[in-house]
């Protein structure tokens, strides 16, 4: 019971107590994402995480691999689905919520508006690795 509420407390503080250069760098992100620019994107990943699923898993498909991030559920009143977005369908990106986790590690929920209109939700966990910043998504 008591980690649940410390749980609790440390993701509401979080959020009030990012550091400046996570939040710019979320706010960089979802710039590059409204650029649709699949090079653009690609910057803001994990070294580690290109590595393993790009270059590996996918051998190589930018495409895939950026348009995978973006998949997500919609809000449970706009039916609860989930939703395949591609990166050139995205029209809004906006993150919601910041939930820090121990060490310079994060979860970032964006709310993701594709071109019909259509919001729906997708977290991305943002780790600080000695190459820097970086977002993972799925893996497998």
């Amino acid at each position: 019971m008591l980690i649940v509420l410390t749980s609790m407390v440390l993701c509401s503080y979080a959020q009030e107590n990012t550091p400046a250069a996570v939040t710019s760098y979320i706010a960089k992100f979802e710039t590059a994402v409204l650029t649709h620019n699949y090079d653009s994107v690609m910057i803001y990943m994990d070294k580690g995480y290109v590595k393993s699923q790009y270059k590996k898993m996918l051998k190589k498909n930018k495409t895939q691999f950026i348009d995978e991030l973006f998949g997500g559920m919609q809000a449970e009143e706009a039916g609860g689905a989930y939703i395949n977005t591609t990166l050139p369908e995205i029209s809004m990106i906006k993150h919601t919520e910041i939930k820090k986790f121990e060490g310079e590690h994060f979860q970032v929920t964006f709310a993701i508006t594709t071109a019909t209109g259509a919001v729906h939700y997708r977290s991305l966990l943002l780790f600080k690795s000695k190459k820097g910043l970086g977002f993972i998504g799925s893996e497998g």
